[in-house]
Parts: C-alpha cells; structure tokens; sequence
C-alpha cells in the first residue's frame, strides 16, 4: 500500500480505518485493471504500427515517382468520376513539404527559410523498434542549397516498457553547407555606456524560428525546467506524427482540416523582433 494513503488511514477514527482499508483493498484491483487494459492498448497499438509500415513505404513509392500505381491501386477511380488512362508514374511534388505547412500543428514551426528546405523533402515515414514501443520518424530529403542528401531523424527510446514517457529522445545532427545554417542567426543590437553616454553597434548569434529545432540533442539544454518542457513538446509532437500527420497525409495535402487535428497544441516560439535592442555597458 502506498505509504501516503497509509498515514493518512492512521489519522482517521479507530472504528472507520477498516472501512477505509477495504475501499482501498478494491482501488488497488482496479488500478490493476487499468493497468492490464494500457497494456492491452499497446499491444495493439503495436500490432497496428507493424501492419501500416509497408504501406507507407508504397505510399512514399508512388509521391517520388519510383512506379506507377497498378490497377488495384486505382480500381476505385470510377467512384472518384475520374477517367483513367494510359497511368503512369507522376511524383507529387512538394508533397510531404505542403503537408507539413498545411497541417495547423507543424505550419506554425515553420518558417520562410525552411519553406525554400521542404520543397527538397522527398518522405516522411516511422519505424517502429524490436520492444514494439521504442519509434523512430525518418525526414528524407534530396540534395539541396542548405545540406546534402541525407536522412534525418527523430528516436524515442523506452527503457521499459510501462514507461508512459520515453527515457530518451535523440535527434540528427545536420551537417550545414558553409553560411547555410537556419537555426542561428545574427542579429544587431545598439550597446550604450552608462557612463559616458556613447552607444556602438554589436552582433550577437542567436537561436533563429526553425522546425528543424526538432532535430537538437535537448540534452544540450542546460536549464532543467527548460529541457523537460522541450523533452514534452517533441515527445506530443512525435506521437502526432505518428498518430495524425503522417496517416492523413493526403488529407491534408489537399487543404483538408482532419477531424482530430489539434488547434490548441502550441509551442515555443522564439520572438523574432528583437533586432537593434538596445543593452546597457557598464564599461568598455
């Protein structure tokens, strides 16, 4: 028994401990029940993740084009009042970057400079890890003005396996092409003197607005509160790649709002307009 409930029964009258035990006694079992049930849910959550794998990797075939669909792809076209003819293989282009721009969660994470980025994102698609809980998201992107082909990722690893939270979370490492790096920028700040009045002109490097924040190792983060806020927000945002964006993908590619699509999931957001701020000097 917990020991806080186990004081707190101690107080009350001799006469009603008992009674206050024994409602206890079928908390516990119901607890337990509740337990059996999560468990269950992740099985099945499991068993479900395992199953759509493949058909993300046909779904991310046919948007870059590397086939053409088949006649049981498109068996329903006439549902759709859609003539088919002579189909061949036709990449979306910018796909997966104007899911991402459209999707209300991920659309205010991005910015100008990532915009021009996403255009070169070629798939998104999860892997699900051997303990059926542990997931990784995988970015596919082509060569571009800011970084080389590559695969960027997003791990989250669970130690064990009742664990509601991942113990770690592990994001790549962006090899930057040279002056191309959009997570930092430089801004100007004037500098004044306090005692002689005289103001100069500094350059400061700060954190710029990018979803590619999504990335960084969080264990960087040297405030502790800072770093459990961080750790939270890109463990939900994880879950809504798995859960949302990437199965209504085409949904929202189209301009379609998801019947679950959350308004409410805000994030931090750098404030962008603190250019030409101006510092006190105390001395040069």
């Amino acid at each position: 028994m917990d020991t806080t409930i186990l004081e707190a029964i101690k107080q009350l009258p001799p006469k009603q401990q008992p009674t206050a035990i024994a409602i206890q006694h079928h908390l516990n079992k119901w607890v337990d029940s509740e337990k059996q049930v999560a468990k269950k849910v992740r099985q099945l959550q499991t068993e479900y993740l395992r199953s759509v794998i493949p058909l993300q990797n046909e779904i991310n075939a046919i948007i870059k084009g590397l086939r053409a669909p088949t006649e049981e792809e498109i068996k329903d076209a006439n549902t759709y009042q859609i003539d088919v003819k002579d189909v061949k293989a036709s990449p979306l282009q910018n796909y997966w970057g104007q899911v991402l721009m459209n999707n209300s969660l991920t659309g205010k994470l991005i910015s100008e400079a990532d915009k021009t980025i996403f255009r070169h994102l070629l798939s998104v698609n999860v892997d699900l890890g051997e303990n059926g809980k542990d997931f990784t998201i995988n970015f596919e992107f082509e060569d571009n003005d800011h970084f080389g082909a590559c695969i960027l990722t997003k791990s989250y690893v669970f130690e064990d396996s009742d664990e509601e939270f991942p113990t770690k979370q592990k994001g790549s490492s962006i090899k930057w092409k040279e002056g191309k790096n959009i997570t930092k920028k430089i801004v100007k700040r004037k500098q004044k003197n306090k005692k002689t009045g005289q103001t100069r002109e500094i350059e400061k490097e700060e954190k710029a607005p990018t979803f590619f924040h999504f990335f960084e190792d969080v264990d960087q983060i040297n405030n502790e509160d800072e770093k459990v806020e961080r750790e939270q927000f890109d463990y939900e945002l994880g879950s809504q790649f798995v859960n949302s964006i990437i199965p209504k993908a085409l949904f929202t590619y189209l301009g379609l709002k998801a019947e679950d699509e959350e308004d409410d999931f805000e994030g931090d957001e750098d404030d962008d307009d603190d250019e030409g701020e101006e510092e006190s000097l105390e001395d040069d």
